[in-house]
């Protein structure tokens, strides 16, 4: 209703655009005389006040019956004493305002014109004296009404009464653009979230594929120093055996080999340490296939016949001082496992020989006892530092580390609707609405498509204290309230079907269960509590209560279960699918199964040091879970009835009860009255109740801490867990006045 006067000026700006300026006229001119005055309750209440304080009488009645035409005749029969109070207080007003003035014509005048109409109305029947009392003010009869509380109490009333009604008036489609723009905000906000999320598993993929790249560039290093290696050794094999096959032919043909050869060592000097480097580390970057190949082709060009034939004829006349006798004690000097190099112990430090483990011919064991003249530094090097190993990836390093949590938060949605602490939040079997209910007594229907809209008000005289869907759909909603009513409530039709009484000895309807198989349901309904002279509950007497069976198509009374030992208060109650199985928890702390065949009790054992609060059973429903007011969360087996199975360990302040404390030593506490947890369809994950969230336990032969769903500002009282859905939906009412969705996603 806030839009309707940016409506109305986009409707001046279209029709002035058009050229219907007769017809914008005329619609200024309407909404100058408009009694509706946009649906401001401030400017109705003015409008009132306005009528009260000009004496205008005839106005505002005429102004009164106009609202009742309007919108009070479309309220529902159960308000119709509501609005006539509010009516009476309002011509009292009239009168109040008029004496206080001291125009005591217009008392006369006022009951002049509606004696004949009031003279039979109980509240009228001691106001006739009014205008013959000359202190009224001072009457014990009429002294409250001149009392400044009784005016705001009353403005007040009637102000929250009309804003209650505006916000639960549909609204046509024009004037519901506002939440159509947030709405595209809302889809706006959700695809950039989606867009991270895409980037997020978009860089997930670049990480593993990194890491498949590393584990593929240490096998190609790998290679490229076995390639690298083998041409090396190729090479001295090649010399050696051209040097050998020609020494016994001249063996003295050369005087100065040292001088002569000096070009050939410096050939080999310069391939050797290169190739050798990637074994010693000296290049920290990954050799790349093409640089594996390139050496490996290097190393055979230069094993080529040609290149060979040339060394021969460069160097023939030195083959003789290349031969040297064999030296049979040798030192094993290991760099890394590719190469061996022995030192032989007779010779000075930088004579090697290079070693094969194949002995297949004679030649080739005759070559690998030549030598070779290689630098001392070189030796030192390729001894004394290590194989340097490529460096870990930080990031990927954080992401092996990282514990993954099991569900993926896709987004959550808010529901600020209500004005004071929820007490009920439920998922319908569909999983497409949500009614949740508050202190106040006002209970809430809404869907979550795609942002939370509103689909039903409901008000109650007094507070709700239980909430039930009443129906495989969203059609039928059940509510029990203090004062011992139960109502069943049609969503779609926004009107009361049936509505009953329970026991007025036990008139508040703490807990109710409904059976889509029997079409009944189960009624919980306990005694008022005892209080002490100073406000304070009194515990000491256990409070008193049935439970009853009731039929949903007649709304009639069926049978009252026996409670054993009894009568004794109940909290909770729920079915098992087939509803042959009723559970309840009482204030006795004991745990009653009921066979709903024949209506007995066939079991009943001491489960919780105190009340319990909350019980449902498993997802196989072979047991059940419970909560109670020591802090405990049991299971229990079905088949062996007073068998624990395991005490599940639970953080402080799951179970309640739940305290909000502000400044002046304000403080507000509220007992648990809604599910205090829930299970997911699998019945592997349980949400429970925390201080400014839910907590999403795994539970497995004990709970492990696997989530926290936050974003309240006060302890959450109720929670639910939706398995309607391929998403997974959770509920978090808090004591704040929001209801949060969290929409899962299994990781």
């Amino acid at each position: 209703m806030a839009a309707t006067g940016q409506l109305d000026d986009l409707v001046k700006d279209y029709l002035l655009f058009r050229g219907l300026t007769s017809t914008l006229r005329a619609f200024e001119n309407e909404l100058k005389n408009e009694k509706d005055k946009g649906f401001r309750v401030d400017k109705i209440i003015e409008q009132f006040q306005l009528y009260v304080a000009g004496y205008e009488l005839a106005q505002l009645r005429e102004y009164w019956a106009y609202l009742d035409r309007r919108l009070f005749s479309r309220l529902d029969q159960v308000y119709a004493s509501s609005i006539r109070k509010l009516e009476v207080s309002m011509l009292k007003y009239y009168l109040i305002n008029a004496v206080q003035n001291n125009r005591m014509d217009r008392v006369s005048e006022f009951f002049e014109r509606l004696s004949s109409e009031l003279q039979n109305q109980v509240e009228w029947k001691d106001w006739f004296v009014l205008p013959f009392i000359k202190n009224p003010e001072e009457n014990p009869s009429f002294s409250m009404y001149f009392t400044k509380i009784w005016l705001d109490t009353f403005l007040l009333s009637l102000h929250n009464f009309l804003n209650v009604i505006f916000q639960s008036m549909p609204l046509p489609p024009l004037l519901s653009f506002k939440e159509e723009q947030a709405k595209l905000a809302q889809l706006q906000d959700e695809n950039n979230m989606y867009s991270e999320q895409l980037t997020a598993l978009m860089e997930k993929k670049q990480l593993e594929e990194h890491l498949k790249r590393k584990s593929a560039d240490r096998g190609v290093i790998r290679t490229s120093r076995q390639d690298a290696i083998q041409g090396s050794m190729e090479l001295m094999d090649e010399f050696y055996t051209g040097t050998q096959d020609t020494v016994t032919e001249e063996p003295k043909r050369s005087s100065h080999p040292k001088l002569q050869i000096k070009p050939l060592f410096h050939n080999i000097r310069k391939s050797l340490p290169n190739t050798l480097g990637h074994l010693q580390g000296k290049d920290d970057n990954p050799i790349s296939k093409a640089k594996a190949k390139e050496i490996k082709t290097k190393s055979k060009a230069q094993n080529s016949p040609p290149r060979r034939m040339k060394l021969q004829e460069e160097h023939e006349k030195q083959r003789q001082e290349l031969l040297g006798k064999s030296q049979p004690n040798k030192e094993k000097i290991t760099t890394d496992g590719s190469a061996q190099y022995y030192r032989s112990s007779k010779e000075p430090e930088g004579q090697f020989r290079q070693g094969s483990s194949s002995d297949s011919n004679s030649s080739a064991n005759q070559r690998m006892q030549e030598r070779i003249n290689i630098p001392t530094s070189f030796v030192q090097k390729e001894s004394s530092q290590p194989v340097k190993r490529i460096p870990s990836d930080p990031l990927l390093s954080s992401a092996i580390s990282n514990t993954k949590s099991p569900f993926m938060l896709l987004s959550q949605d808010n529901y600020t609707e209500h004005r004071s602490s929820i007490i009920h939040c439920r998922f319908s079997n569909t999983g497409h609405c949500i009614a949740s209910a508050d202190v106040d007594g006002i209970v809430k229907v809404w869907s979550l498509q795609p942002s939370p809209v509103t689909v039903a008000t409901i008000i109650s005289k007094s507070g709700v204290m239980s909430l039930e869907w009443a129906s495989p759909t969203d059609k039928l909603l059940l509510f029990g309230n203090k004062s011992g009513c139960v109502r069943l409530y049609d969503i779609k039709d926004k009107k009361t079907t049936c509505e009953t009484m329970v026991d007025e000895v036990h008139p508040r309807v703490v807990s109710l269960s409904y059976s889509a198989v029997q079409c009944k349901f189960v009624c919980s309904s306990v005694s008022r509590g005892r209080y002490s002279s100073e406000g304070q509950a009194d515990n000491s007497v256990q409070r008193m209560g049935k439970v009853a069976l009731w039929d949903m198509k007649t709304m009639k009374l069926e049978k009252d279960l026996p409670m054993i030992p009894g009568p004794v208060a109940v909290n909770c109650t729920t079915y098992n699918h087939n509803g042959n199985l009723l559970i309840t928890g009482a204030v006795d702390g004991m745990i009653r199964i009921f066979d709903m065949r024949s209506y007995d009790c066939i079991a009943a054992w001491g489960a919780h040091l105190g009340e319990v609060y909350s019980v449902q059973f498993s997802n196989d429903e072979n047991s059940f879970y419970c909560m109670g007011s020591d802090g405990k969360f049991l299971q229990w087996s079905v088949h062996k009835m007073s068998t624990k199975i395991q005490d599940l360990p639970l953080h402080p302040g799951a179970t309640g009860p739940f305290t909000v404390t502000g400044p002046g030593g304000y403080q507000q506490t509220q007992k648990p009255k809604g599910k205090l947890f829930a299970f997911d369809s699998d019945g592997k994950y349980v949400l429970t109740c925390a201080d400014t969230g839910g907590k999403i336990y795994k539970v497995d032969n004990g709970m492990t801490d696997t989530m926290y769903l936050s974003g309240h500002k006060s302890p959450v009282v109720t929670v639910d867990w939706s398995s309607a859905t391929d998403t997974k939906m959770c509920l978090t009412g808090s004591m704040d006045g929001s209801v949060r969705v969290s929409a899962l996603l299994s990781a």
